[in-house]
């Protein structure tokens, strides 16, 4: 564990002060006082949970005791129980070599949308090892996202980057072609928004629905433009459409600015990184999402605390999985 303590108990504090858990044996522990000895072991067996390491929540209790002593914990989120080492060898830092302050900087390097390069010279490993350990952390950050349910006013409509993959040839067709990926936007006026990547040009109306089936409330008003793909999507969640025609920018006062503007931080995000491929999109999308939704973070107080939490949520992505023939980030296109 080798975590230092200071107990602020008058007894043999000096003591406590200048050794850790693991530089501890029983015995010792034995000849400690009563109120000493219990602060030790409260310690020792009941270290602090911040939040469950299944589903990210915070919202955990107390539940009994395990038969070595140890607390159990159940989260009041997801109903699952744990303790504190719980499957550790499927978290984060599990097996990455890199030490909890590295994590820290190359958590912190990621969310400022640092190049690869120089992240790796922040960090102080090599370029290959940072991208293959960004990927981990955008692969946990892709289970946080598009989580929220979007209500009342929802502008929806696509934007379009460049498809990339191993052997690809681009032809530069003309228009929405085979040469772009598409990215599937919807926007609340809260500003709450899901981005998917969809389709190899135009999406399809089972796409779309896969996408938006669960992200859309009941009784909202979606505003888009009038692409055929729309009206299958609109009946499977059977709400009211406020549809723009072709050719025209707004629909009795309704417009698409919200998603255009998102469109536009969508593609300021991607402005520099060459050549990202598609297979690896998803998570660089979820990089984006995470960053917007948290830049006061950045540089905070809280910033450790949410990389811990980040921490605690399974993950059991391996360097081998990264990789253009695993679909890592479980995208709806084809290739």
């Amino acid at each position: 564990m080798c975590t230092e303590f200071n107990l602020k108990i008058d007894e043999s504090t000096e003591l406590l002060d200048t050794k850790t858990f693991d530089d501890y044996d029983t015995n010792e522990l034995l000849l400690l006082s009563d109120t000493i000895k219990q602060s030790c072991f409260e310690f020792l067996f009941n270290s602090r949970i911040e939040c469950c390491p299944y589903c990210g929540s915070v919202h955990i209790v107390k539940a009994g005791k395990n038969s070595k002593g140890r607390q159990r914990y159940k989260c009041n989120n997801c109903k699952r129980r744990f303790i504190n080492s719980t499957n550790h060898s499927n978290h984060l830092m599990h097996w990455s070599h890199l030490s909890k302050e590295q994590w820290e900087i190359l958590f912190y390097s990621s969310l400022n949308n640092d190049y690869l390069s120089k992240t790796a010279k922040l960090v102080g490993i090599s370029i290959v090892s940072a991208f293959y350990n960004r990927h981990k952390l955008m692969y946990v950050l892709n289970e946080l996202i598009n989580k929220k349910q979007l209500s009342k006013k929802i502008a929806l409509d696509e934007t379009y980057l460049t498809y990339q993959a191993k052997g690809f040839v681009n032809q530069n067709r003309r228009g929405i072609s085979k040469d772009k990926i598409g990215i599937a936007c919807a926007i609340d006026e809260a500003g709450n928004y899901v981005v998917h990547t969809a389709d190899r040009g135009r999406p399809t109306s089972s796409t779309l629905i896969d996408i938006f089936k669960n992200s859309i409330c009941p009784g909202s008003i979606v505003i888009s433009d009038s692409q055929r793909s729309y009206h299958q999507l609109m009946d499977a969640l059977n709400i009211k459409w406020i549809k723009i025609p072709s050719g025209e920018k707004s629909n009795d006062g309704y417009t698409l600015e919200m998603v255009n503007r998102l469109h536009d931080r969508i593609k300021a995000f991607f402005r520099g990184k060459r050549n990202v491929m598609t297979h690896y999109l998803q998570g660089y999308l979820a990089l984006f999402q995470y960053s917007e939704l948290h830049t006061m973070m950045i540089g905070s107080k809280m910033f450790q605390d949410e990389f811990m939490k980040i921490n605690n949520i399974l993950s059991g992505i391996r360097n081998k999985d990264i990789c253009p023939e695993i679909n890592l980030y479980k995208t709806l296109y084809e290739c």
